[in-house]
């Protein structure tokens, strides 16, 4: 298999959908730990890149987006961090066989960083690099950073996992309907400060549905020379008898997505609420 660069410069991408809001749909209760089912139900997260790999995604994401040791240790699971990432990869790679590329997944840390919080910046780094360098270890062909609300946070985690390795990193921020961060920041400086960094691909993740990522798309794509990464939730989600629901179909999704091949987006997948 070429390497992924050479790929993303000759083809259209496919990332997977959600695995969080799957894993609920598939009876795992919310206050789980989804990246401890890595170990404790190994069978059901292959089961979900498996659906993926036969629906046609190119590049599947491993299950380990909360895999650090911030949230594991909320979780008390900190002692397993090594495993739980190692085998994320490893299900990942059974269900991807020789033709799909396997990313290694890596969320926010859950923390707030200076100056909103007590965290540094230099423990974000340390944080980002421990995680990056045991995934870079078990063998993944990228790396994706993803639903990151913090630009400060998102460079450090760039940072970090440039000091360990050398591969692919897609590199998504997540912003509110109005274009803007959690703290404030507009799409154009997020895009601005993305374009600068180290990454070898910048976009948005979750929050939104696909008719505001377009938007965010067209305001994008001028200020960036560097492929577009977009992963939008399935529109937004309803409260229906005690569950969140989302409400889009195939179809719906389908006609956004044409409209951002149009636009340039050159990798695209799906977030909470998409499925196979």
């Amino acid at each position: 298999m070429m390497p992924f660069e050479d790929y993303l410069r000759d083809k259209l991408v496919l990332l997977d959908g959600a695995m969080g809001s799957l894993i609920y749909e598939r009876g795992v209760f919310i206050d789980k730990c989804n990246d401890e089912l890595n170990l404790s139900r190994p069978d059901l997260i292959r089961s979900i890149h498996e659906d993926y790999v036969h629906a046609g995604a190119k590049v599947i994401e491993s299950n380990t987006y909360g895999a650090n040791r911030y949230k594991l240790k909320s979780h008390n699971l900190y002692e397993h961090i090594e495993e739980i990432n190692r085998n994320g990869v490893n299900l990942a790679r059974e269900a991807a066989g020789e033709n799909v590329y396997v990313a290694g997944s890596m969320g926010p840390l859950g923390e707030k960083i200076t100056p909103f919080g007590d965290i540094s910046l230099e423990e974000v780094r340390e944080a980002y690099a421990e995680q990056a360098a045991i995934l870079q270890e078990a063998g993944v062909d990228l790396f994706i950073l993803e639903t990151i609300q913090d630009i400060h946070e998102m460079e450090e985690a760039i940072t970090a996992i440039r000091s360990v390795s050398v591969l692919p990193v897609l590199a998504m921020m997540t912003v509110g309907e109005d274009g803007n961060t959690r703290y404030g920041l507009e799409l154009e400086e997020v895009t601005r400060r993305l374009v600068h960094s180290e990454a070898t691909v910048i976009g948005l993740n979750c929050t939104v549905g696909p008719k505001p990522m377009l938007d965010f798309v067209e305001r994008m794509t001028p200020l960036s020379d560097k492929p577009i990464c977009i992963m939008p939730n399935a529109g937004r989600p309803q409260f229906t008898d005690g569950r969140m629901i989302y409400m889009s179909t195939p179809e719906y999704f389908s006609v956004y997505t044409k409209r951002f091949i149009d636009k340039g987006v050159s990798v695209m997948g799906g977030c909470c609420g998409t499925t196979p």
